[in-house]
């Protein structure tokens, strides 16, 4: 599946002001000055695209923290990224039947974390919930229209027939998930092309993973973002929740435009949109979001959707889903959630742009 490209609707760690109303607010003020002093930052490519991190510590460990955490991220691509020939993804989408995936799960031969075998479970679990428009193998639409691994060139042209062929490939159900009793684990292709990409849950499943190497390092106030996808913990250098802008919905729009600004504290948010990353094909707009049920990129009236929830992989993976449900839909299954909120903008008929929001999710905007 694409590399979705949520990171175009970008989002601003805004650091909002303190201001002081009352003597009996000083002491208050005093910590927020003495945190912002000590604050530590860094930043970096990683998943073809950035990261930033910006956290609290009184040590001064920047430069070994940096060290580990990119650690982490070459980890992570070892088993999650469609760009490097030997990790994992690229073995499993490389095999044309059965799939062994690595380590053991009785005997927990595999000492490092079974990244690839998590994302898997997600996606599964995601692509039931969502009734399949969370799909990750999607991924040979997505190179055919141009926004995958193989190329960033559009079609010159819409060929029916070679989308029909590819959608052969197509669905988590035509990839089986087999366990041995000797804790063996495989995953078994219907058909021999069919392949998965985890771009659409990878972003978010790193967030949560330097997130949780923040907080066994006890560091307890930061946030992590990578290319849009974000964990906030505790509070920003003004000792206040952080304050985080979702993008006005039009291409037009310069990138300080804002629709809406949220206060968050100890959530993960991702954003997604198809307003600015598409192709234009004989004169028609074609979206980068990929319908798993039709071959054919979005054209459904969702412009954006922002997810809050308690792990940014599920925040990441729901966000690209919700941009291919029908809103009201999207809104049902998140009121069954009770650890997601969401806000989906969509055109109406006189091309005005409307909102749907789950119940929750007011407590979060900021007026």
């Amino acid at each position: 599946m694409a590399r979705y490209l949520k990171n175009l609707l970008l989002f601003f760690c805004l650091i909002v002001s303190f201001s002081c109303k009352q003597d009996s607010q000083q002491n208050t003020e005093t910590i927020a000055s003495s945190l912002s002093r000590v604050y530590k930052s860094m930043q970096g490519e990683t998943m073809g695209t950035y990261y930033k991190i910006s956290y609290y510590d009184s040590l001064d460990r920047n430069a070994k923290l940096q060290k580990e955490i990119e650690a982490i991220f070459a980890q992570l691509n070892q088993e999650l990224s469609t760009y490097i020939p030997e990790s994992t993804i690229s073995q499993f989408n490389k095999t044309t039947d059965k799939f062994q995936i690595p380590g053991n799960v009785t005997n927990n031969i595999a000492r490092a974390k079974p990244h690839f075998r998590i994302n898997y479970g997600v996606a599964k679990d995601i692509y039931k919930k969502t009734q399949g428009y969370f799909d990750p193998t999607v991924m040979p639409l997505v190179n055919y229209w141009g926004f995958g691994t193989e190329g960033k060139l559009e079609p010159s042209s819409i060929d029916s027939v070679q989308i029909e062929r590819l959608m052969n490939y197509v669905g988590m159900d035509k990839i089986q998930y087999q366990m041995t009793k000797e804790g063996n684990a495989f995953l078994i292709k219907e058909h021999p092309k069919a392949s998965i990409d985890f771009s659409a849950i990878a972003k978010g499943y790193a967030v949560d993973e330097i997130a949780n190497f923040l907080l066994k390092e006890r560091i307890n106030n930061f946030m992590v973002e990578i290319g849009g996808e974000l964990v906030l913990k505790g509070v920003n250098p003004r000792s206040e929740n952080w304050t985080i802008g979702i993008s006005k919905p039009d291409p037009q729009a310069k990138p300080t435009e804002l629709y809406k600004k949220l206060n968050l504290s100890n959530r993960a948010v991702a954003s997604s949109g198809n307003y600015r990353n598409f192709h234009v094909i004989e004169g028609k707009q074609y979206g980068h979001t990929i319908n798993p049920f039709t071959g054919f990129p979005s054209v459904a009236k969702v412009l954006s959707t922002t997810v809050i929830h308690k792990k940014c992989i599920h925040a990441d993976a729901y966000c690209t889903a919700f941009m291919l449900m029908d809103p009201e839909k999207s809104i049902e299954l998140a009121e069954r959630d009770e650890e997601m909120e969401v806000l989906i903008l969509y055109l109406a008929e006189n091309g005005e742009v409307k909102e749907l929001s789950s119940s929750g999710m007011e407590a979060f905007i900021l007026n």
